[in-house]
């Protein structure tokens, strides 16, 4: 008779020096080969097939990039569209945006900076081709004077729509790509959002078996709230504070499981 060996695995998600997120299951040996050494080596995460905000882990993936690359030096754009400029379709909003995007790659160039971007277009009806409400959100990198930023927005000369550039928020970016995931409603086969080339990718390491199931069994019994567990997860993230901590029940294979996101303390 084949007996599974289990053991713990505790994930970090580095994002960038002041966010990550941890996570803390059960593997079998089915499941996984568990770590002689007891850690992985240090990998790129991967990012989602599919770029849909609907999606949970393209949601995941997308707040994880956004605190691996922003600053409190990077600006919070939202764009709109007077009505003589309504692209009415979103092939059509892409395209303006993207020569927006364009025009800025050549102001940051001017004046010797990079532009780096996460973009999010929205569009209130979800559907490609009969698009009721479109407007863009942009997180931008900073170096730039933010009047410069809005005064891209035209095309030959004229004002697309409105724009404003505001500092982005560091202590409200969760909050914020919560709010984008659930504004982005774009069309089936479609993609959510997109993103320079330039950016850093959050990045992970997996430590296997250093808590025993036992213990994990024992945080699992505790509310989420709890001081302990958050005591636990800040003593093996030493400088970082927990935010939220979320657990959960698999029934399949009868286990706990938990997810953690820390900030490092000011």
């Amino acid at each position: 008779m084949n007996c599974l060996k289990r053991f713990t695995r505790e994930k970090k998600i580095y994002c960038g020096k002041n966010y990550r997120e941890v996570d803390l299951f059960v593997y079998n040996s089915n499941q996984a080969v568990r770590s002689k050494q007891g850690r992985s080596k240090r990998v790129k995460e991967t990012a989602p097939a599919q770029k849909n905000l609907n999606n949970k882990k393209a949601r995941r993936y997308f707040e994880q990039l956004v605190w691996t690359n922003t600053d409190k030096t990077w600006l919070s754009l939202t764009l709109t569209y007077e009505p003589a400029y309504f692209p009415g379709t979103l092939d059509r909003a892409d395209k303006m945006v993207e020569n927006y995007l364009n025009r800025l790659r050549r102001l940051y160039r001017k004046h010797g900076k990079e532009l780096k971007y996460i973009l999010v277009t929205t569009n209130t009806s979800g559907k490609d081709e009969a698009p009721a409400r479109i407007h863009h959100h942009i997180l931008v990198s900073g170096g730039v004077d933010r009047n410069a930023v809005e005064d891209m927005w035209h095309t030959k000369g004229n004002k697309i729509g409105t724009i404003n550039a505001d500092r982005l928020d560091m202590n409200a970016v969760t909050n914020l790509c919560e709010y984008l995931a659930k504004q982005q409603k774009r069309g089936a086969g479609k993609k959510r959002w997109t993103s320079s080339k330039n950016l850093k990718k959050p990045s992970s390491q997996s430590f296997d078996g250093e808590l025993s199931l036992a213990k994990l069994e024992r945080l699992a019994n505790m509310p989420e709230d709890c001081r302990d567990i958050q005591r636990f997860f800040e003593r093996s993230n030493r400088g970082f504070k927990v935010v939220e901590v979320k657990k959960t029940y698999n029934e399949v294979t009868s286990t706990w499981s938990f997810t953690t996101k820390l900030r490092r303390k000011e």
